[in-house]
């Protein structure tokens, strides 16, 4: 499973577009991206929308994420 930024990125969306769509901030996007924060569950839904994946892409992009930090 590709990771957030790699799914960002194939929606071609830059974090401020993804900002926009989610109603969080650039850096809250960044964080995300890098596993520092992890999202609520609202914004879960509302990544998966705005990403056109279902909410269980977007905790697998987490998850990846994640692992990749260990």
């Amino acid at each position: 499973m590709p990771t957030l930024q790699k799914l960002r990125e194939l929606a071609v969306l830059t974090q401020a577009e993804l900002a926009e769509k989610v109603k969080v901030s650039a850096t809250t996007i960044s964080h995300w991206e890098t596993g520092s924060k992890r999202p609520r569950a609202s914004n879960i839904r509302k990544l998966a929308q705005a990403l056109g994946v279902s909410p269980q892409d977007i905790l697998a992009a987490i998850q990846d994420t994640l692992s990749s930090r260990e």
